[in-house]
């Protein structure tokens, strides 16, 4: 019997399977046992053949065994034999192969990721028209806050934020046809903090967040997958993108592994994880463009993103660049680019309504044909 009542077979069987499949998740399948399970089956069973020596050459497993060595210590150390073949020297410097570790550290991150369940099949129930592009920005949830309408005009919370990314998005998804693409688009502070520091990162100023990050980050991903199995009823393809935030830079990497790891069966979603702050999406002859609008102004991130981007803008026709970061909608035009800065989700806080600011959080929908540009554009209020 082996370690944790597994046996030397059932060793050498997660091994062939890993060998045959090429990969855990095929393994794991055919070998009818959970992703978690299998990788730390596979992990025990690599210490195992490495300890047995069963990865060195014939010649070297005899070595091992006349210098009374295993096959980590083999694999690591050294001997030395006299003209009989006796050994007078070995060394004792142990070296697990790095294989098996990285292994280990895979098979932790893979059971933390082990309860998210692939997305369901979803067959796409109507025509989507070729070349139709459904754009559905949404900017500064700020998840987590917690206001109050004496203070603020409108209660919000984050079961208030829930409803309204649903609630805004069925409604725009039902008004917008069905198109080719659906681009799903969290344009920055999706999250009200970036972790249970509750603090902005930059500048440490101190935020009133309810509930934990996790819990959060938890509902966040929530509502992204609910609105991509939306968009997945009506378009041929859907794409996600989150930016990051000056409250929530490390947001959109939870939020994004987490999606992949749903839709990792899903060939007709695409989580956009590139690291560049501002996101382009080019096709035909449209360019779309998207900053959260912290650090930097609208103007100058026009003027930023030809030179960035040159092959992609010079095949355009049609640029659009939108921020958000400002809480209330605006338009405006810089060179080529049409800017639009998005309206929050969140209502306004205190200070808000101290200074007073008019409520103009809304849900922003649009619909851009890739041959002649925008076509739709639709806000809902909140």
């Amino acid at each position: 019997m082996a370690s944790n009542g597994l046996t030397p077979d059932q060793f050498q069987e997660a091994l062939d399977a890993y060998a045959e499949h090429g990969t855990e998740w095929a393994a794991c399948d055919a070998l009818g046992i959970s992703r978690g399970a299998f990788s730390n089956r596979l992990r025990q069973a690599r210490t195992w053949r490495d300890k047995q020596g069963l990865h060195l050459p014939n010649g070297m497993r005899e070595s091992m065994k006349a210098a009374e060595l295993d096959g980590l210590t083999i694999d690591g150390g050294w001997i030395m034999t006299d003209e009989n073949g006796n050994v007078v020297k070995r060394s004792t410097r142990y070296s697990q192969k790095t294989e098996v570790m990285s292994e280990e550290i895979l098979g932790k991150i893979a059971a933390a990721f082990e309860s998210i369940p692939a997305a369901p099949a979803i067959i796409q129930s109507e025509h989507a028209a070729d070349g139709k592009i459904a754009f559905f920005p949404q900017s500064d949830v700020h998840l987590g806050v917690e206001i109050t309408s004496d203070r603020g005009g409108q209660d919000y919370s984050p079961d208030i934020a829930l409803e309204r990314m649903r609630d805004g998005f069925a409604q725009a998804h039902a008004a917008i046809p069905p198109c080719e693409t659906s681009i799903i688009l969290d344009n920055g502070d999706l999250t009200h903090a970036n972790d249970d520091r509750d603090a902005t990162p930059r500048s440490d100023h101190r935020l009133k967040v309810t509930g934990s990050h996790r819990q959060n980050l938890d509902l966040s991903v929530t509502a992204k997958a609910w609105q991509i199995d939306m968009a997945l009823q009506r378009s041929s393809r859907v794409i996600y993108r989150s930016n990051r935030g000056n409250h929530d830079p490390n947001t959109p990497d939870t939020v994004g592994i987490a999606l992949k790891q749903r839709y990792r069966d899903e060939p007709r979603v695409f989580i956009d994880d590139s690291e560049r702050e501002t996101w382009i999406y080019q096709r035909g002859k449209i360019f779309l463009a998207a900053h959260h609008g912290h650090g930097i102004k609208a103007e100058k991130l026009a003027a930023n993103i030809p030179p960035n981007f040159p092959e992609e803008f010079g095949q355009s026709r049609f640029w659009y660049l939108f921020t958000g970061h400002m809480h209330h909608p605006r338009q405006d035009n810089f060179g080529a680019f049409i800017w639009y800065q998005l309206p929050s989700i969140c209502s306004m806080d205190q200070h808000s309504a101290d200074m007073g600011y008019t409520d103009t959080a809304a849900q922003r929908a649009m619909m851009f044909c890739e041959r002649s540009g925008l076509k739709h554009d639709m806000t809902i209020r909140f």
